[in-house]
């Protein structure tokens, strides 16, 4: 959430979103805690894209997913965590 309000605060300062999150010096904030590397973050134009990879540890591209597509039987890991305005997916 953090991450999400500097990122928001450093397009308000600048006019876009930068190229990375190391422009927010958020130091350790940005570590995913299921990876322990760096959250995603890509731009994507005017718009950007942010998330854990989730207690699974794999990346999924951080999307919704689709009707059918999760979860796999057996599988009870949730994916990708990401804010949308609906709240953490």
């Amino acid at each position: 959430m953090i991450a999400h309000l500097l990122l928001r605060v450093y397009w308000l300062q600048h006019g876009n979103y930068p190229d990375t999150l190391h422009a927010l010096k958020l130091d350790e904030l940005i570590i995913d805690p299921f990876s322990g590397k760096e959250l995603v973050y890509k731009r994507e134009g005017e718009r950007y894209r942010l998330y854990s990879v989730g207690q699974d540890g794999k990346d999924d591209g951080g999307r919704l997913p689709q009707p059918g597509e999760y979860p796999e039987e057996g599988d009870t890991l949730p994916r990708d965590l990401f804010l949308t305005g609906r709240g953490w997916r």
